[in-house]
């Protein structure tokens, strides 16, 4: 099996070579689909979104009770607890898969930070309409690094518009029954068995 170092060396003249004899060549780094995330997410699923070396790609996780439910239920890794390969993509030597949420704001929207799991991916519980981020680390020894790629940035969910304020509708006021007269009150406030 070819290393990356070795299959990137390879890849480049060959695609140089393609290019001169007139071919056109596909890109050499996968991307995610931003409309497969976009619909992930409207759903209220997790997208499972995977970043290494130049690749950049994910998928949809339709149960996410943690977020190693919603890896394996995306179908980009089968690893139970420590994850080591990704996409078909194992760590070697000091390298490590990181995990990062993205979680969209109170406007719906997806402009925000990158979050680091503080937690394993069998504590960590994804919430529906989030992003879950995969991100290999070259070394463990230096701090984790977010993804670069945020998959839904453009996207808001539903129309983007918060849900309007509940405005109070103009009510006319209840009929109130007139008051009948009563009979004058005779007794004088105060005086012992008069009530008052």
């Amino acid at each position: 099996m070819l290393r990356r170092t070795t299959l990137t060396r390879l890849a480049v003249p060959a695609a140089a070579a393609a290019l001169v004899a007139g071919f056109t060549v596909p890109s050499l780094y996968a991307t995610a689909d931003a409309t497969a995330a976009e619909e992930c997410v409207q759903a209220g699923n997790v997208w499972v979104h995977v970043a290494y070396d130049e690749t950049v790609t994910g998928a949809c996780a339709t149960e996410f009770a943690t977020a190693q439910d919603a890896v394996v239920s995306s179908g980009v890794s089968t690893d139970q607890g420590w994850i080591q390969t990704v996409d078909g993509r194992l760590a070697e030597g000091k390298e490590w898969w990181s995990v990062y949420t993205l979680s969209p704001d109170t406007q719906g929207s997806y402009d925000v930070e990158w979050a680091f799991a503080e937690v394993g991916v069998a504590e960590l519980e994804p919430t529906k309409s989030s992003v879950l981020a995969l991100q290999l680390q070259d070394d463990y020894d230096v701090d984790a690094v977010a993804p670069a790629v945020n998959p839904v940035k453009d996207v808001v969910l539903g129309s983007g518009a918060p849900a309007p304020e509940p405005t109070a509708t103009p009510t006319q006021p209840s009929p109130q029954p007139e008051a009948t007269p009563s009979a004058p009150i005779t007794a004088k406030p105060g005086v012992p068995g008069s009530g008052y």
